[in-house]
């Protein structure tokens, strides 16, 4: 089980030109890579995976527009998104009567308007600022606070949401000493977060966390749950 610590970064604040600066390249290099792979599987019946494919785009200037780790993990996202095609492909064979339509390739994200998700694994992310309480990552630089150290963060993700990027690391509760899991294994009845949401209809109950008294009021939301925080999907094609 996993905690999921999150920072909103809205469009109008300092930090956002950049990060949109890194989605879009992400977006770049996603349609680039993806291209490389239709054009192998429908003329060729050859599937590319993502080591096949760092091979054809590592020269180019859409992969070398980011970190060698965070554009691998771009390839890594396309990857899995052509994995889910053939595992929805093998349903569909199996069960039609479940489908409305037999399954579309992973599509290309929208030349201006696309972006993609950031992952930036723990070897992108700067350790020395964990220790001081900071989230810094490759290209970007610093970009929020936070309550997690190099011992508890796995990796930092980056989501575009609209006119907003949501941040979080999500953190392994392995990571923490005894005596916090023991405190967790009290939980009352709410997810404690430091902005007023309504609740989803039908969303499973979520509980408080003594964590959450340790992050400090921010700019940014924050949300922390006992049970794994629903993240935003990314769709693999537009």
């Amino acid at each position: 089980m996993k905690l999921v610590e999150q920072h909103v970064i809205a469009k109008g604040d300092p930090r956002y030109v950049r990060i949109d600066e890194a989605a879009f390249a992400s977006k770049n290099l996603w349609n680039l890579a993806n291209y490389s792979v239709r054009q192998s599987f429908i003329f060729e019946h050859k599937y590319l995976d993502n080591t096949d494919v760092y091979h054809l785009v590592k020269s180019s200037d859409a992969y070398q527009a980011l970190p060698a780790k965070v554009s691998n993990q771009v390839l890594i996202q396309l990857h899995k998104a052509w994995v889910s095609f053939f595992e929805a492909m093998q349903q569909w064979r199996e069960h039609p009567e479940q489908f409305t339509g037999r399954p579309k390739l992973p599509g290309y994200k929208h030349k201006t308007a696309g972006r993609n998700l950031l992952v930036y694994e723990l070897g992108a992310v700067w350790k020395r600022d964990l220790d001081r309480g900071l989230i810094a990552v490759s290209g970007l630089g610093i970009l929020v606070q936070t309550a997690q150290s190099r011992e508890t963060v796995d990796q930092v993700r980056i989501v575009p949401k609209g006119d907003q990027y949501v941040l979080s690391p999500p953190t392994n509760l392995a990571s923490f000493p005894a005596w916090s899991m023991a405190a967790r294994s009290k939980p009352s009845t709410n997810c404690t977060t430091n902005s007023a949401r309504t609740p989803r209809r039908n969303s499973p109950k979520r509980t408080a966390l003594p964590l959450a008294r340790l992050i400090a009021s921010r700019r940014s939301v924050i949300a922390v749950c006992s049970t794994p925080c629903t993240r935003p999907a990314v769709a693999s094609s537009i």
